[in-house]
């Protein structure tokens, strides 16, 4: 049929199509995929399709890598294949090689497999010796399984020892030899490997498909009884565990994966693809490469993640949980080996030390999705601002969802459940990670960059983290708001209300904070919401100090609404607007100063809240301690809207940098505190009582 030039991505066959040519490779490399998404790249001098069968369909897709192009032949029988063979003879020597890597390839493809199975098998038989004996220890009676009397023994003649195995082997190991000394006396004798090289590629196949179907009807018949032995087995070693002295010395966590899947009950295709794929991850050498495959492989289980996380949850609300799937909803901890033993023991100790805030506003994703699910707190907003009924409602109108659906859904505790995994847990889990291209959401030793102990952020060390920033900068999370109480003759009165934000600690190693949303909703009075890697490898104080400037920065827009950027309206926003805007003209700001702002600009792509987080992180980290950073228009307005508490003001009171905008502050000071005692003692002069939202508002303005 003649040359056919391809380009990069290219599908030259796909799983399925009807097999009516063969092709010889001239140039470029084609990727070889087949459905259980094994591949192998082919190059010039092989052939495409050299062990499909004829006058069937390709069970392997073909998709260029590079440019390039490749003969086509019509192929409809054997004397097809000859015939391009002999038409081909100066090139013969060179397609036999390559034939012969091709079914050195399907080989070893069969051989993994067939170990794989075997070893499934073998475990199998000795878990069923075991069961009776863990039954025991734990009093209880053992059950029948039926089903696992459907199981024969993996077939001898499946196997990795026949002849035609170790014929391949001998042919790859003496390829060059051939090539001089066998191929050169005469060319019958590479066409004889590439016809035997195409029989045994499709016997391979062949036995491949009955590998998979074996291994298909061995997961089916024994998923009864691997979910009550994996989770049995887990509750007998966490039985000895806690007999244990001390957690240090408590036996090693063994076979989690296995532990998680079986109690999340997740359907079974996606716990083996999610197995399988742990399993393959595993094995990479390098777990940060950027080729296609790894790409794909972090891709996949990150979307599987989300399926095993929900069920894991939705289960552990009604059943005990394993410790090991308390360490997988905490932490992403899926597998011993990946995790590295000492860190496997450091995870189980902080899952069982684990302690929950008090107060509700510092916790776990997993308890914090639990809170969702229980209706405690509404779905937060998801990428495109939209929150659960506003979603719906999308849906609903693009005839997505109709009538009966949405009212359905709308009032579904396990809806919003998935509309917070699928928005919030997916996006910020992958946001905090920090490194977006090689985000992967399992625990994964080669992301530690800093000791766990020291990257362990629990409630203790997020409460006191935000303290600190709260007696520093006293005002961050109080919000004005008006209180009137008709009876005692209150129409109008400003009170601050201090709203501390919710941080949900994220299940990664991660290095990044992220403020999902400023309130709930519509409502001004409501929790912000701050996420956090509940692993942090950098500074935690920088990354919290950052997260209480970008919240200073979006409440502000909030509040002000369409006039946060008008200096009008004077806010926060507007003035440093105003001042990022126009620093050229700014006859205060000095040539150097001028220069600095410029670079800061650039810096942050001209991003104003972007510049103005970086000088609050200085002015909270440096200027409380005298030691000055910021030019004189920025602390001005920073000190203005993000006062310092008293104790630290009275400390720069004799700073001159300061004495402007101290100044400023006492004057507006003294008037809000005359307010609030005038009322006081007019209340008390009337022998009335006093509200408790009076004294809050004395004690806020005395900090």
């Amino acid at each position: 049929m003649g040359i056919v030039k391809f380009k990069a991505g290219d599908v030259i066959h796909d799983v399925g199509d009807s097999i009516s040519t063969m092709e010889i490779v001239t140039k470029g490399s084609i990727k070889v995929t087949d459905c259980n998404e094994g591949n192998f790249v082919i190059k010039a001098g092989s052939i495409i399709g050299i062990g499909e069968e004829i006058a069937k369909c390709y069970k392997f897709r073909y998709v260029a890598q590079t440019e390039g192009s490749y003969y086509s032949y019509n192929y409809s029988s054997l004397a097809d294949v000859e015939r391009v063979l002999d038409a081909n003879e100066k090139i013969l020597p060179i397609l036999a090689r390559t034939a012969i890597d091709a079914v050195l390839l399907s080989a070893n493809v069969v051989t993994k497999q067939y170990e794989r199975v075997s070893t499934e098998y073998t475990q199998l038989m000795d878990n069923l010796k075991e069961y009776p004996k863990i039954c025991k220890q734990l009093g209880q009676e053992p059950r029948d399984f039926t089903d696992l009397g459907k199981i024969a023994a993996l077939a001898k003649e499946v196997n990795a020892n026949s002849w035609q195995y170790d014929f391949i082997y001998a042919l790859a190991r003496h390829k060059e030899e051939l090539n001089d000394s066998f191929f050169s006396l005469d060319p019958k004798l590479a066409k004889g490997v590439i016809l035997m090289a195409d029989e045994l590629l499709i016997k391979f196949s062949h036995e491949m498909e009955d590998l998979n179907l074996y291994n298909e009807a061995l997961v089916r018949h024994a998923l009864s009884f691997r979910q009550e032995f994996v989770l049995l087995r887990s509750r007998f070693e966490e039985s000895k565990r806690n007999e244990a002295e001390d957690i240090e010395n408590a036996p090693a966590i063994k076979n989690a994966l296995d532990t998680i899947l079986h109690y999340s009950g997740l359907d079974a295709e996606i716990a083996g693809r999610f197995k399988a794929n742990v399993n393959n991850y595993k094995e990479i050498e390098n777990k940060f490469e950027s080729s296609d495959h790894i790409r794909k492989l972090r891709k996949d289980i990150g979307r599987d993640y989300l399926d095993l996380y929900k069920a894991v949850l939705l289960n552990s609300l009604i059943t005990d949980m394993p410790v090991e799937a308390r360490m997988f909803l905490y932490f992403g901890f899926v597998d011993e080996d990946l995790a590295g033993e000492d860190n496997t023991k450091t995870l189980y100790k902080f899952a069982k030390l684990w302690e929950a805030d008090e107060k509700g506003k510092y916790l776990t994703a997993y308890d914090w999705l639990v809170k969702v699910y229980n209706g405690e707190v509404p779905p937060s907003r998801n990428d495109f601002d939209l929150d659960f009924e506003g979603d719906l409602k999308e849906k609903k109108r693009s005839g997505d969802i109709d009538e009966k659906e949405y009212n359905r859904l709308l009032t579904s505790n396990e809806a919003k459940l998935d509309f917070e995994i699928r928005n919030m847990f997916a996006s910020g889990n992958r946001v905090t990670y920090g490194r977006v291209t090689t985000y992967i959401p399992i625990f994964d030793k080669a992301n530690i960059i800093k000791p766990l102990d020291l990257a362990y952020v629990d409630v203790a060390t997020i409460t006191k983290v935000i303290n600190k920033v709260r007696e520093t900068d006293y005002s961050v999370f109080y919000r004005e708001r008006v209180y009137a109480n008709a009876d005692l003759g209150i129409t109008k009165f400003f009170v601050d209300q201090e709203i501390i934000p919710y941080v949900i600690l994220m299940p990664n190693l991660g290095s990044r904070g992220f403020l999902w949303q400023d309130i709930e909703g519509r409502k001004r009075d409501t929790p912000g919401r701050m996420l956090i890697s509940i692993f942090h490898m950098v500074d935690l104080e920088d990354t919290v100090l950052k997260l209480c400037g970008e919240f200073r920065w979006e409440l502000c827009k909030t509040v002000q609404g369409v006039y946060w950027n008008n200096v009008q309206d004077p806010s926060l926003t507007s003035e440093y607007c105003d001042y990022l805007q126009f620093y050229k003209k700014n006859s205060s700001l000095s040539s150097d100063h001028k220069e600095k702002v410029r670079t800061a600009l650039k810096k942050h792509n001209n991003n104003y809240r972007e510049v103005f987080i970086a000088d609050y992180l200085s002015y909270m980290k440096y200027e409380r301690n005298g030691s000055l950073r910021l030019n004189k228009v920025a602390r001005g307005i920073i000190a203005n809207y993000c006062t310092f508490s008293k104790e630290i003001r009275t400390g720069l009171m004799s700073n001159p940098q300061y004495a402007e905008s101290m100044k400023r502050f006492v004057i507006a000071h003294k008037d809000k505190v005359s307010q609030v005692d005038n009322l006081i003692r007019k209340l008390d002069s009337k022998g009335l009582e006093i509200p408790t939202e009076v004294y809050e508002q004395r004690d806020y303005l005395n900090f």
